[in-house]
């Protein structure tokens, strides 16, 4: 039981920093390239329960995201890196 409250207290602060950094941003207080490349590096350092919700939001981005190669760049080596985890563990259970 202590393991689940925890996991859903991490759920909800990563909920609520999510909302309050896109707030931020949409209002043009946080800087475009500061913002973008948090999304990049959370997206590439989450775990794959957490995927889904980064993917959402590098989607969103996404068009401001392939703008810049670089940032674009760094997406796809994230991405390329969470399809090998995929892969590999679905191989395991296989």
């Amino acid at each position: 039981m202590y393991e689940r409250s925890s996991y859903l207290l991490v759920l909800l602060m990563r909920s609520y920093s999510l909302r309050l950094a896109s707030h931020l941003y949409s209002e043009h207080l946080l800087d475009r390239g500061q913002y973008l490349a948090w999304v990049i590096a959370s997206t590439r350092d989450s775990d794959l329960d957490s995927l889904p919700l980064w993917l959402l939001v590098t989607q969103i981005h996404q068009q401001e995201i392939i703008q810049h190669s670089q940032q674009g760049r760094r997406l796809t080596e994230a991405m390329l890196e969470h399809l090998y985890k995929v892969g590999r563990q679905s191989l395991q259970f296989a």
